[in-house]
């Protein structure tokens, strides 16, 4: 009696193994599928203030207030150009401060702007020339431009500090 409870216990557990290690085949066939659909189809799309190869870093002052005032573009590697949606812009603005007891600071005020399309407002770009000065910072980020088949991506961020 104990001979044969001993073989259908272990018939059981081997029919036990066998299911389970199926099972783990099974999942690491789907996680295959998974990482071939992950690949992109796209290119990555770079950003670029105005007309321009400008896509972030240092910058003179005049270079950027004449660069600020045509928007930016967007574009892949093998240069075809995307219409930009919207986009954020962001400026940091170096000012001095005074506090209760005199001591001076140095402090960033930030401006944001969500812009629609591919230039910052009127109102900003006209003040650019007379604001910026050497020691602030621009970002434009949340670039959204649109592929020919009428897909959106956020195309690479751009970061400037104006210099003189």
């Amino acid at each position: 009696m104990k001979r044969t409870a001993n073989i259908l216990l272990l018939t059981f557990f081997t029919f036990l193994s066998y299911f389970v290690w199926a099972q783990k085949e099974k999942k690491e066939d789907k996680s295959k599928d998974k990482n071939v659909a992950a690949k992109p189809k796209y290119e990555q799309v770079y950003s670029y203030l105005g007309k321009s190869d400008f896509k972030g870093g240092p910058i003179a002052k005049r270079i950027f207030d004449s660069l600020v005032k045509q928007g930016i573009c967007a574009k892949d590697e093998k240069g075809h150009i995307y219409p930009v949606t919207e986009f954020n812009f962001t400026y940091g603005e170096k000012n001095l401060y005074e506090d209760s007891i005199g001591n001076l600071k140095v402090m960033t005020d930030y401006l944001l702007e969500k812009c629609i399309g591919d230039s910052v407002t009127t109102a900003i770009a006209n003040s650019m020339a007379e604001r910026s000065k050497d020691g602030d910072t621009v970002y434009y980020d949340k670039i959204i431009v649109t592929r020919p088949d009428n897909t959106t991506t956020i195309a690479k961020p751009m970061k400037f500090a104006i210099t003189r």
